[in-house]
């Protein structure tokens, strides 16, 4: 738990928030997955990092002698290099797990980790200077079920597998439909928050003909971020649909947090995007009684 609390702030609170059978295998697959996004947002060149994903997906499939050195000096965050450090243990961990709960486990870090690739081949020649865009909207929403739209449906098979009917009682599939949605619209979420950070990089996730256009682009971010709240409300929707009181508040918090942030990213109006907006820890906690205090807390049918 230290190693989580290290490199996550908000959703350290759902993964403790869960039931100890699906806490587990969720939070195993959280430290796996922020390793290969500790890899990919690294600042060693890109072909290195590839190198370095290449070595963690056959580490995942069983290969001896993945070599991450050096991986730590091209980290600054103190929780980052905490998480590199316990690389073998994780491993090791994932390993051990029964074969069901490995195979659901590898599956979504396979699909993060081929989004993270897709980046680093897509943007490898951009820069601040001559940023590169998505060539459109469909781009964008496959890179989002790569990244995060593939986390719902984790989420949700994995639940069922460790809790069965406490889990939910919903149709799996569409289940599974909404939360790959949920994902999506998170991810949206964060794009847009990391718009100007992005752009000092040279990458720009939203679909426009040129990243220099501010007009083009603040139209752009209007319409995602409608469809995030889309996303998003549906999410509030499937955590209704959850029966145990914790996994709803858990599958909740992330959707309450990010039609936050929707909030105070409309009121920038496209003025500010070069400001990242970050929600206080104390808006998280509130965040997180008044969904305690919400219909959240009554139990689905």
């Amino acid at each position: 738990m230290n190693i989580l609390k290290s490199v996550s702030r908000s959703f350290f609170l759902s993964l403790r928030l869960l039931p100890l059978p699906m806490r587990e295998p969720v939070s195993l697959a959280y430290l796996l997955a922020r390793t290969s996004d500790t890899i990919a947002d690294c600042t060693a060149a890109a072909e290195r990092k590839s190198g370095w994903l290449r070595s963690f997906e056959e580490a995942l499939a069983g290969a001896a002698g993945a070599d991450f050195q050096g991986l730590a000096d091209h980290t600054s965050a103190t929780g980052e290099k905490l998480l590199i450090r316990h690389v073998p243990e994780l491993i090791a961990a994932f390993q051990s797990c029964p074969k069901e709960t490995r195979d659901m486990i590898e599956q979504v870090v396979r699909t993060i980790i081929s989004g993270q690739s897709l980046d680093l081949s897509r943007y490898c020649e951009a820069t601040m200077d001559h940023p590169k865009a998505l060539a459109s909207r469909e781009e964008l929403d496959d890179y989002t079920w790569r990244v995060a739209g593939c986390v719902g449906e984790f989420w949700t098979r994995i639940g069922i597998h460790t809790l069965g009917e406490g889990f939910s009682r919903a149709n799996p599939d569409l289940l599974c439909e909404a939360g790959i949605r949920y994902g999506k619209g998170l991810q949206i979420v964060n794009i847009i928050r990391d718009l100007g950070g992005d752009l000092r990089q040279g990458r720009c996730y939203l679909p426009v003909a040129d990243p220099m256009d501010r007009a083009a682009m603040i139209a752009e971010r209007a319409w995602w971020i409608k469809q995030a709240k889309l996303h998003l409300a549906e999410g509030i929707e499937y955590a209704r649909h959850l029966r145990g009181r914790r996994v709803r508040i858990a599958s909740g918090l992330p959707a309450s947090l990010g039609l936050k942030t929707l909030a105070m990213l409309e009121a920038q109006h496209g003025s500010a995007m070069s400001t990242r907006i970050k929600i206080p820890r104390s808006e998280v906690y509130r965040s997180l009684a008044a969904l305690l205090a919400s219909s959240l807390s009554r139990p689905a049918r």
